[in-house]
């Protein structure tokens, strides 16, 4: 519930600022960068814990690289996505992207 309360004054904001007509298609694109956004992070997540051989488990627990799992999971990949920076285009608000 909390996280859906989150997402509102970005929905608000989208919507002031998405032409007059284009707000639903600007919260559906919104709406699925936020789920593949959380796709990923699971995906990720899982894939980085296999590579440092974290096993959490009823009858297995092997913990040895917590530290570093912690430290990649919460420094590392989010450093990552600033490597996507680049895609953003230049220009402003209310210049046409496609002229």
């Amino acid at each position: 519930m909390t996280g859906m309360l989150a997402h509102i004054p970005s929905v608000v904001l989208t919507s002031k600022l998405t032409t007059k007509g284009s707000e639903s298609t600007s919260y559906s694109l919104m709406a699925g960068v936020s789920n593949l956004g959380s796709l990923l992070s699971i995906v990720l997540g899982y894939a980085l814990a296999q590579v440092l051989h974290l096993e959490l488990g009823k009858s297995i627990c092997s913990i040895d690289s917590i530290g570093t799992f912690v430290v990649l999971s919460q420094i590392g990949l989010p450093a990552a996505t600033l490597l996507f920076v680049y895609l953003v285009p230049d220009g402003n608000m209310q210049s046409k992207l496609l002229e």
